[in-house]
C-alpha cells in the first residue's frame, strides 16, 4: 500500500515498517509515525483505512470492498493498466463472497502468478516447461489443450463449482 501512495520510495515504505516492526501495536505505531513530507491527504487516508481494517468490526468482505475503494484512485495515478488492475480487485471481492472469513479465505485460495494471467504476460518460449495455476474464475476466456480440475466442490449456495 505504501509504494502506490505518490511520494512514497522504497527508503521511506521500508522506514515506516521498520517502525511498524519495532513496535507491540504495529497499527497504533504507523498512526504515530510522523507524516512523511509531500504526502499530505495520502497518508492521513492511508492510516485511516488501515486502521479501519485492524479494528474488523465491519466484517470480512465489507473490509475487503474499503480496501479496494481506498486503492482505485491510487491504481489509476500509479497504473496504465489500472483498470485491468481494478478488475482483478474485483474479481478476488466476488471469490471472496464464498468464504466465511478471511482466515478461510486466505488458507483455502491459491492466487493465480501475474506471470500467467496478466494481461501483459508474453507468450512462453517453445523450449519453456511451464504449468499455469488457475481458478474457474481467472481461466474465462483462456484456452488450453489440457486442464486438470483439481479439488473441485459443487457450491450449493451460489449453484457452482468451487
Amino acid at each position: 500500500m505504501l509504494h502506490l501512495l505518490p511520494g512514497v520510495d522504497p527508503g521511506t515504505a521500508g522506514k515506516v515498517l521498520d517502525a511498524m516492526a519495532s513496535r507491540p501495536d504495529p497499527i497504533r505505531a504507523l498512526g504515530e509515525y510522523p507524516q512523511p513530507l509531500r504526502m499530505g491527504e495520502s497518508w492521513t487516508s492511508m492510516v485511516e483505512i488501515i486502521g479501519r481494517l485492524a479494528r474488523r468490526d465491519a466484517g470480512w468482505l465489507t473490509e475487503l470492498g474499503y480496501a479496494r475503494l481506498w486503492n482505485e484512485p491510487l491504481l489509476e495515478q500509479a497504473y496504465d493498466d489500472a483498470l485491468v488492475r481494478v478488475q482483478d480487485i474485483v474479481q478476488l471481492e466476488q471469490i471472496a463472497g464464498d468464504y466465511l472469513s478471511r482466515e478461510r479465505f486466505l488458507t483455502e485460495l491459491t492466487l493465480n502468478s501475474p506471470d500467467a494471467t496478466s494481461d501483459q504476460s508474453g507468450t512462453p518460449l517453445l523450449d519453456e516447461d511451464y504449468l499455469i495455476l488457475s481458478t474457474i474464475h481467472s481461466a474465462k476466456g483462456q484456452e488450453w489443450k489440457l486442464m486438470h480440475a483439481l479439488n473441485t466442490v459443487h457450491s450449493a449456495r451460489h449453484g457452482r463449482i468451487v
